[in-house]
């Protein structure tokens, strides 16, 4: 019996020594030299395996591209679905179920958590590294050229870095991104940059596709002796009138030279006809050997003070006629100076004889010019024309400095022709003429206003028709009466903004393919530019 307790104490002595020797080595191993690989690697095992853990540190993404972040749990896959995901900015990146989707440029952190446990990601998103051409069809015409540019990874990139080539040189040749059509029909230009490629389709049309002959004017008004030279252009280039075929339908009242000279030989009408590469353009020519033709200046007579600038308008056989298109002089330039618009600026003291001459005929303005007085009211216009139902405001300086209307007295003389309120808003109210006057600290100013119930002047426009690409402007210049008048002097409107919007200046934009109607008003008139947009 003892010997059987003796062993059974020892054998269980020897097992007790034994797990705390195991358990020594798993908790003590810093400080014991006791070691045992078995249980140490099980336990490494145990601790790279425990929670939440991501496959990456780190992901990168480009913009509009997503990247999908993987998780283990325990050592073992977990669904994405289960997971809550938080994103550092969303402005950079946004993530759904471990999908991470690129949206600027710049870093960010991604956050998953499970469990109580919680996984970080550092996201990275970049622009994508590809090639784009700002067109990728355009259209030529043979011998003219037009360029394309280059997008890399979002960027401006010259065309010197990219290589250039053309399917077709007998169509199109293509240098540093400037494509010249060669010849009619259709080839594929491409672009190479860093193992990035994309091409752009070009189509070449042919001189006969769309050419285009022009003259400067549709209809000449002229008397017997005088001579007018017809202005070619052809694809809108200018084309000497030399290299056209000139014929008259009736030499005996007007002839034609080879460089477009038209001589008005006797009254009556003929057309004079230009032919260019197949293409031909006409002139009606309008021959009066009647000398009632007459240039007249619409005022004759005008008081200037010194600094102030001022133009009269002509007429030529009772139509309106640009100032531009006469020559002008004035006999004292030291009293009054006129430019070749026909503006005249008062100078000094004293009376000057301005003249225009227009096809031979001349007009004179006398101008006195008046310094005795430092105070002066001036208005923003001392000549208006109105069309019946119109109104226009007159502003006012008062010693150079600007005053409210207002403050102004304000009469007219003819109130069935046109009246004014109290702040100097004028209104057309039959034809005729009146003449308004403000009254301001003693000093007057006169405005004369003319109304047309016929609507006799005239608003234009330099194109009624226009086409354009979304995104792009073009620019609308007015005349009125035949003068050209500053765009922001009219009132703007699109009748589509969706499709072309208009600014104040009457600048168009292209916003997305259709058609609009852009109106433009000035002094009681309209007038209206069709836009389609492509």
């Amino acid at each position: 019996m003892k010997k059987i307790k003796n062993s059974l104490m020892k054998n269980v002595s020897l097992a007790v020594a034994t797990i705390c020797t195991v358990q020594f080595s798993v908790t003590g191993i810093a400080s014991a030299q006791v070691a045992t690989p078995k249980p140490i690697e099980a336990y490494s095992m145990v601790a790279s395996t425990t929670g939440l853990k991501a496959s990456v540190g780190s992901v990168n993404v480009t913009i509009g591209d997503t990247e999908t972040i993987r998780l283990t749990y325990n050592g073992s896959p977990i669904d994405n679905a289960l997971v809550d995901w938080e994103i550092g900015s969303s402005s950079i990146a946004s993530v759904s179920n471990g999908v991470v989707y690129g949206k600027k440029v710049g870093t960010t952190v991604v956050t998953a958590r499970y469990n109580g446990y919680r996984a970080t990601v550092r996201v990275t998103v970049d622009r994508a590294q590809t090639l784009e051409a700002t067109k990728t069809e355009v259209s030529v015409k043979k011998g003219k050229k037009t360029n394309v540019s280059l997008k890399f990874a979002g960027s401006s990139l010259p065309g010197s870095r990219a290589t250039w080539k053309t399917a077709d040189k007998t169509v199109a040749t293509v240098d540093d991104g400037e494509i010249k059509g060669v010849g009619e029909g259709s080839t594929v230009i491409t672009a190479s940059y860093k193992d990035q490629e994309v091409e752009i389709r070009v189509d070449v049309e042919g001189g006969n596709s769309d050419g285009k002959l022009e003259a400067d004017v549709t209809k000449l008004k002229m008397e017997k002796g005088d001579k007018e030279t017809i202005k070619l252009t052809y694809d809108d280039d200018k084309l000497s009138g030399s290299k056209a075929t000139w014929k008259t339908s009736k030499s005996s009242v007007a002839t034609v030279n080879d460089d477009g000279v038209v001589t008005a030989k006797g009254k009556g009408t003929a057309t004079i006809t230009a032919k260019y590469k197949g293409y031909e353009v006409e002139v009606e020519v309008y021959v009066d050997t009647d000398s009632s033709g007459r240039l007249e200046a619409e005022e004759t007579k005008i008081s200037m003070k010194k600094g102030q600038q001022d133009f009269v308008l002509l007429k030529f056989d009772n139509e309106r006629i640009s100032l531009s298109s006469a020559t002008w002089r004035t006999s004292n330039s030291s009293v009054a100076t006129v430019n070749s618009s026909g503006v005249i600026t008062a100078q000094g003291k004293g009376t000057a004889t301005i003249t225009a001459e227009y096809k031979g005929y001349k007009a004179e303005i006398d101008v006195k010019v008046d310094t005795s007085s430092s105070d002066m009211l001036e208005a923003s216009d001392t000549s208006i024309t109105l069309k019946k139902g119109a109104k226009e405001t007159i502003r006012l300086k008062y010693d150079g400095s600007s005053i409210s209307g207002s403050k102004a007295t304000w009469k007219t003389s003819k109130s069935s022709v046109a009246t004014v309120s109290s702040s100097g808003t004028i209104t057309a109210k039959g034809k005729g003429t009146a003449t308004i006057t403000a009254t301001y600290k003693g000093e007057k100013v006169e405005i004369e206003v003319k109304v047309d119930s016929k609507g006799s002047s005239k608003l234009e426009a330099d194109d009624t028709s226009i086409t354009i690409k979304k995104g792009d402007s073009e620019k609308i210049k007015l005349t009125y009466d035949g003068d050209d008048i500053s765009s922001s002097k009219a009132k703007w409107k699109s009748s589509k903004s969706s499709v072309a919007s208009v600014s104040s200046s009457g600048t168009v934009k292209g916003k997305k393919k259709g058609k609009a109607t852009i109106t433009a008003e000035y002094k009681g008139y309209e007038v209206e530019i069709e836009v389609t947009v492509k």
